[in-house]
């Protein structure tokens, strides 16, 4: 969750009052949260949450989750799609509610999902769970390029994932780093001789 507090700050020998948002991390329960959008469009909660990501992303996404898993990480998916419903009642860093990546009604709605939040269960704890999901995310970011998903917040938003070559992952880390992930990932292969 973020928190605006006021502080007194010094600038040039003037002391002002300034607005800072703090990051705050609040355990709660957020469970009811995809059963209630689900049955609000009337369907299962596995066809509401997987069934409303793209395709390709979805493809892409089963091959990371694998690849995460075989390293020990033990990956779960807290937010896959989210109508703009869903988005609304969405707490802490969040898009406008049909803005969302997560498949806002802006974005293609259903079936164009190009972002999920990925966390780490490893672990007895809530404090050994998230120093796992930790280690997941610093994980992530050194091997995006071969699972071809990546965070495009990083620190703002840790367990949010989406495909290298989209378009969120380039408006927030780089066009040019998207692009060269793309070309990388749609290169034909050389043809030797």
């Amino acid at each position: 969750m973020t928190e605006k507090i006021k502080t007194t700050v010094k600038v040039k020998g003037k002391t002002r009052t300034v607005v800072k948002t703090v990051v705050k991390y609040v355990v709660g329960d957020f469970a009811w949260k995809d059963p209630i959008a689900a049955q609000r469009a009337g369907m299962s909660l596995k066809d509401y949450v997987i069934g409303g990501l793209d395709r390709g992303f979805k493809l892409k996404l089963y091959h990371a989750l694998r690849t995460i898993d075989d390293a020990g990480f033990m990956p779960g998916i807290t937010s896959a799609f989210r109508d703009d419903y869903r988005q609304s009642i969405a707490t802490g860093t969040t898009a406008a509610s049909d803005s969302s990546y997560h498949g806002g009604s802006r974005r293609g709605g259903y079936g164009h999902a190009l972002a999920v939040d990925l966390v780490s269960v490893k672990g007895e704890t809530r404090a050994e769970r998230y120093a796992s999901s930790e280690k997941l995310w610093q994980w992530i970011d050194e091997h995006e390029q071969k699972l071809g998903i990546g965070r495009p917040y990083l620190g703002r938003d840790p367990p949010h994932v989406a495909p290298i070559d989209g378009k969120e992952y380039a408006d927030k880390r780089g066009r040019a780093k998207a692009q060269l992930a793309g070309l990388k990932r749609t290169s034909p292969p050389s043809n030797p001789k």
